[in-house]
């Protein structure tokens, strides 16, 4: 992305903020390390990795997107377990070497929900890599027949070589036909209509830990997962901080 591609982006997410602030909804800003460097955003309230960050240089450049002039912030990680038993370690004691932090603290992930998210997130990556490998196949194609006209050859298989056909191949191979693309994409905004629920096997709404039709009475659940009381990450982290120091 060009220098005015990325700041015509950034006045865009900043137009687009500040509608849906007043209507009391989030932003989110998608950017990869090299557009998010320098980034100096008022009110960014949380950053989340997305890919584990391989050096404390890393995760320190981007988490400080968050908390800046004074205020506070949350930075979170994504990561798989095999990450977590080996480069997050790594990262964890790079980061505490500074006196100032402790630890990376361990958000606790609710397997039920978990388990109702898998079906839509299996979907959701097909659609993706299909999409990508199409356009990537496309564009590689329009390339090869423009160098292979200018060069004045025929026939593009003689103009690609080993390497160049395993790899079209490779991609070819993940790409869906229009009907099955189609046919997923239905599939996905079947389950996105279907509410993500605590206890999701539960037939009734009423009963159990979490009464999902009192929360819904009252108006304090979560939008986005039926059973849930509406949380902040920053003032949820500062509460278990404050229950550790009082142990």
């Amino acid at each position: 992305m060009i220098q005015k591609q990325r700041l015509r982006a950034l006045e865009r997410f900043s137009r687009n903020s500040e509608m849906a602030k007043k209507q009391g909804k989030s932003s989110v800003l998608i950017a990869s390390d090299v557009a998010a460097r320098g980034l100096d955003i008022d009110n960014i309230q949380h950053v989340v990795h997305y890919h584990l960050p391989r050096t404390a240089d890393t995760y320190v450049h981007r988490s400080g997107r968050t908390a800046r002039a004074g205020k506070e912030g949350v930075s979170i990680i994504l990561c798989s377990p095999q990450e977590a038993s080996g480069p997050l370690r790594k990262l964890r004691m790079a980061v505490t070497k500074n006196e100032k932090v402790r630890d990376l603290k361990c958000v606790a992930i609710d397997t039920d929900i978990l388990d109702q998210l898998k079906e839509r997130l299996d979907l959701s990556a097909k659609i993706a890599q299909a999409e990508v490998s199409s356009q990537s196949s496309n564009k590689e194609k329009s390339w090869i027949e423009k160098a292979a006209e200018d060069l004045g050859v025929d026939d593009i298989d003689d103009f690609e070589d080993d390497f160049l056909k395993r790899d079209r191949k490779r991609r070819e191979g993940k790409e869906l036909d229009r009907q099955s693309l189609k046919i997923y994409k239905a599939q996905l905004r079947d389950l996105l209509k279907v509410p993500i629920r605590k206890s999701g096997r539960r037939s009734y709404i009423a009963g159990g830990l979490n009464n999902i039709a009192k929360l819904l009475l009252d108006n304090e659940g979560s939008d986005s997962v039926m059973g849930y009381l509406q949380q902040d990450a920053l003032a949820l982290l500062k509460d278990k901080k404050q229950k550790k120091q009082k142990v």
